[in-house]
């Protein structure tokens, strides 16, 4: 279900209330940016709504990377020297699209509207439009630290949302925070995480690059499985992939004396 800007809007968190000082930092920015042609009138508009309607902490995230210039944060585990994260049980929430500040894994490929970079328009143009049309999505995949959500799957769903001013939409949120035991060896943090995002706590892989690439596999199986006609969420298509095309593969390699 995807509640469109007409529809009644959860309670905010008055944990996450931003001061008049934090509300003026942020339109001082935005104001700058605007100024400076790095934002367009609509998106400094877009800021003034966001600081005066929904005052969450996270979005001091969203409007100071402006500063920089960059596109969107990226989420800080998960590479190697990042703190290891815990997490909770996957939830599904109805979550601000404000409060969506970054990506899990794309960060670095998408604009500050979550846009893809290069490519990928005609895709998020079809789903403009379906979804302007009313039509049914399913949840998009977040991981969500400090109020802050990070786009695991659906970035194309988030771009259209606030292309066509969606206040809110449909998630499964993971619940993060960083482990206060210290940073493991990066092969270790690659396997935890690779394993909640998962569930694949068996895959035992010599680098986090290794996790890196089984991922992207199994999100490009994932697309497949959608192709040709199943809705499946990241861990279904997890254990698939890894019953129809890694186990045959390793199988094949001890076979030839290779493993």
């Amino acid at each position: 279900m995807n509640i469109a800007t007409a529809g009644h809007a959860p309670a905010v968190n008055p944990r996450g209330r931003l001061s008049d000082a934090d509300r003026a930092l942020m339109l001082a920015v935005a104001e700058r940016e605007w100024a400076q042609g790095k934002i367009t009138i609509e998106e400094y508009q877009d800021i003034q709504d966001r600081c005066r309607l929904y005052p969450g902490a996270a979005l001091i995230h969203g409007i100071l990377r402006l500063a920089g210039g960059s596109g969107v944060a990226r989420f800080p585990f998960g590479q190697p020297g990042d703190p290891l994260p815990r997490m909770l049980e996957p939830r599904v929430e109805t979550i601000p699209v404000n409060s969506i500040v970054g990506s899990a894994d794309r960060a670095t490929h998408l604009d500050r509207r979550f846009r893809p970079i290069h490519g990928g328009r005609a895709r998020l143009e079809s789903i403009r439009q379906a979804m302007e049309a009313g039509l049914a999505f399913p949840p998009i995949e977040v991981y969500r630290l400090h109020g802050a959500c990070y786009v695991i799957d659906g970035h194309h769903r988030v771009a259209a949302a606030l292309r066509i001013g969606q206040l809110y939409l449909d998630a499964v949120v993971i619940e993060c925070w960083a482990s206060r035991e210290g940073s493991a060896r990066p092969v270790d943090a690659a396997r935890e995480a690779f394993g909640r995002r998962t569930g694949l706590e068996i895959l035992s892989l010599s680098t986090p690059g290794r996790y890196e690439q089984a991922l992207t596999q199994i999100q490009e199986h994932r697309w497949y499985l959608g192709e040709r006609g199943r809705v499946v969420d990241l861990a279904e298509a997890a254990w698939d992939w890894y019953q129809v095309a890694y186990l045959p593969a390793l199988q094949q390699l001890i076979a030839a004396g290779l493993v």
